[in-house]
């Protein structure tokens, strides 16, 4: 059991330091939020259905320095799933993704955000560099994920009721 906590708590530091790195690398910047209530429109449940494959995001309030979100894509090669959250620290709000091809969490800064946008960044990861979340109207969520030269890819979500 003691080797079990000591493994938590070397994964936790680790998650630490890269949130702490992400926020270093752009610091100079000025952030448009620094609370997820200026990003609440993103809780609930969000889909895009296209022929054989189901894209599934869910965000729900945790606490109010927390939202915990699952990603799933559902098609005939199996089922993906992603672990999110959002997490407000010391003034700055990170996006942190975890899969399982990594073994620790990616973390993301919020960069940028208005009452519908919100942009998360991470320049020292390979793929994505960048995720945007647009609520293009009450029921319509874009998520736009990138890297640096521009290559990525577009969803468009669903509010599911």
């Amino acid at each position: 059991m003691g080797r079990r906590r000591i493994l938590a708590e070397n994964i936790m530091n680790k998650i630490f330091a890269a949130a702490l790195l992400v926020g270093s690398l752009a610091s100079g910047n000025t952030y448009a939020c620094s609370s997820l209530e200026q990003v609440n429109w993103l809780l609930g449940s969000w889909q895009q259905k296209q022929e054989s494959r189901v894209t599934t995001e869910t965000w729900n309030r945790v606490s109010n320095d927390t939202f915990e979100g699952i990603g799933s894509v559902s098609s005939a090669k199996g089922i993906f799933n992603e672990t999110l959250r959002l997490v407000n620290m010391s003034g700055e709000v990170f996006y942190l993704a975890k899969t399982l091809g990594n073994a620790l969490p990616i973390a993301f800064l919020l960069q940028e955000c208005s009452a519908n946008s919100a942009v998360f960044v991470n320049p020292n990861h390979d793929f994505p560099q960048k995720i945007e979340y647009r609520l293009s109207s009450s029921n319509t969520l874009e998520v736009f994920v990138s890297a640096s030269n521009n290559k990525g890819f577009k969803l468009t979500l669903t509010a599911v009721n």
